[in-house]
């Protein structure tokens, strides 16, 4: 018993050396995150450093930004962080058919799918919003009316059970 005692203290200590010369150095645990994205066949690599993604916030607002996914039902939900003030424009083609909808919108946001405005019910929840179906190509604008960064989920999943969808985003953030 002694011996595990040891060996649990000293996995904890090594840990806490480690987070802490992380913290400390401004840098926390970057390394050992793995970010990947999908190449135009559809295998894993890593992402490039200095490009943002999906679900994080602009770093250079107002700069168009384009990105290459891979759409399936396991690769389906793509979450978006949304600044203070700021509109995002996006623009979404597929090479073959996909559903999309958008989850945890609330009354403080809002949307217009392909130039149409979309109610917002008043308490944030799941519901499947702005659902469309069978589409290769769609767009929205989405504003944060908050003083707060505000995440949403944009879902598209291959309008056929089991495909694998290549699509393009092209995305703008706005700033206030």
């Amino acid at each position: 018993m002694p011996l595990r005692s040891l060996i649990v203290f000293t996995v904890s200590a090594i840990m806490l050396i480690q987070t802490g010369c992380a913290v400390f150095s401004g840098n926390p645990l970057q390394g050992d995150i793995k970010v990947y994205s999908g190449n135009k066949g559809g295998e894993q690599e890593p992402a490039p450093p200095s490009a943002p993604l999906l679900n994080q916030s602009p770093v250079q607002p107002n700069n168009p930004t384009e990105r290459q996914v891979t759409v399936t039902e396991a690769n389906s939900v793509f979450s978006i962080g949304l600044p203070p003030g700021y509109k995002e424009e996006r623009q979404v083609n597929a090479q073959k058919p996909i559903d999309f909808w958008f989850e945890y919108l609330t009354p403080d946001m809002s949307l217009e799918i392909n130039g149409v405005a979309v109610e917002i019910p008043i308490r944030r929840s799941s519901t499947k919003l702005g659902y469309t179906s069978n589409v290769t190509s769609f767009s929205y604008v989405m504003k944060n009316l908050t003083s707060q960064t505000i995440s949403y989920n944009l879902r598209m999943v291959p309008s056929k059970a089991g495909d694998s969808v290549p699509a393009v985003t092209r995305e703008k953030w706005i700033a206030p």
